[in-house]
């Protein structure tokens, strides 16, 4: 079972070649994120729906995010990340 949505799309997109490489994560480790994100699994739907519907100066504003690219930067990403954001 995909529990997670980006994930389930970049194996659906053939984006990983059925596989998600985890470069230098050790079992311990992936162990311990997998019992947090189990764990949390809840708290993270509760964020995703306070965050739904919000623009990113929004999102910022109501967690306490400091923005600290510069212009061209922030631009740089939009831009790299257009696809996304349709």
């Amino acid at each position: 079972m995909l529990q997670s949505e980006t994930i389930k799309i970049m194996l659906e997109d053939g984006c990983t070649d059925g596989e998600i490489p985890l470069r230098d994560i050790s079992g311990n480790i992936l162990e311990m994120v997998l019992k947090y994100c189990n764990k949390h699994v809840g708290d993270k739907r509760k964020v995703g729906e306070m965050m739904k519907g919000k623009n990113v100066e929004q999102v910022r504003e109501m967690f306490g995010i400091v923005n600290d690219f510069t212009a061209e930067e922030e631009a740089e990403l939009r831009d790299e990340d257009r696809w996304f954001q349709k």
